[in-house]
């Protein structure tokens, strides 16, 4: 689960872990609600500086948001280490990391930093909450014949070095490069094609290509790259061997999109299915007249 994978970025990160009290002999880092004053398992030692989140999910249509994370560090108004101490790593290294899940990928983006007063008596709780953006990237391929796969085979032919999302086996926490760029395919749109063929059904489809990594000149470069080599083909050939058509809608290019959101890359082309043979129904007899 996502919430296991950020348990262990957040616990494991070398950078905040001396900067923690701890919890049975781990730096104190709690999923939703931390122990409480009295569980043993402080085993009577200091309590403060310790870390709690929680994510809350949304269902978006468009995908602008799918979660949001939000992660709080307590301190005491007593403590040497104060929350901006380890809010300071925490927004860099939780920001723009991609999490797989189940055959979905999930990023973090950093939003905002809100300072809270905790309650209580002398010495007194306080901190900061940090928030994150929660975009999820969902399994896009759908069988045979299949656009989605088609394009990302051709990515991973053409750039051996990019992440392509659901078509690598890719690692449970990862990044985005300018060496190793994050490459994510969509489908967003599929209606019948206004032609007709005996025995097979036709589809325009258009998709969407999310080239993301750090360095804007790079997305530009690797852009403009995917476009001029696609453009050259006029088709990509499919799963079944069938090929996706791209002179019925072409390919668009925006550098100014964003990359995690939107997708910079539109291709829409046509491809055809096969009507299943359910046999014919035979006719019950034939009656002929001669003397007619």
């Amino acid at each position: 689960m996502i919430e296991d994978t950020i348990f262990e970025l957040l616990s494991k990160n070398k950078r905040i872990i001396d900067l923690l009290a701890k919890y049975e002999k781990e730096p104190a880092v709690f999923y939703q609600d931390a122990a409480n004053d009295m569980d043993p398992g402080w085993n009577g030692a200091a309590m403060y500086p310790r870390i709690d989140y929680s994510i809350e999910w949304t269902y978006n249509a468009d995908r602008k948001t799918d979660g949001r994370l939000y992660v709080n560090i307590w301190c005491l108004n007593e403590s040497e280490t104060q929350p901006e101490d380890i809010a300071f790593f925490l927004k860099d290294d939780l920001s723009n990391i991609f999490m797989t899940d189940d055959g979905v990928a999930y990023c973090s983006i950093w939003d905002r930093m809100d300072p809270f007063d905790g309650e209580g008596k002398e010495p007194k709780t306080y901190g900061i909450t940090i928030s994150f953006d929660v975009l999820a990237f969902p399994a896009q391929q759908h069988g045979t014949p299949d656009p989605v796969e088609c394009v990302q085979r051709a990515l991973k032919e053409r750039h051996e070095s990019l992440q392509i999302l659901e078509y690598d086996c890719l690692p449970p926490t990862f990044t985005a490069s300018d060496l190793a760029p994050v490459v994510y395919v969509r489908e967003i749109s599929s209606a019948n094609a206004p032609l007709e063929l005996f025995g097979a059904s036709f589809l325009d489809c258009t998709l969407k290509v999310h080239i993301i990594a750090p360095d804007p000149n790079v997305r530009r470069e690797l852009i403009q790259a995917i476009v001029h080599e696609i453009s050259y083909e006029h088709r990509i050939i499919m799963n079944d061997a069938s090929p996706f058509l791209l002179d019925f809608g072409g390919i668009q290019a925006d550098n100014e999109a964003d990359p995690l959101k939107d997708g910079q890359i539109a291709i829409t082309g046509r491809y055809g299915m096969m009507i299943p043979d359910n046999g014919y129904r035979p006719m019950n007899k034939i009656i002929i007249n001669q003397e007619e």
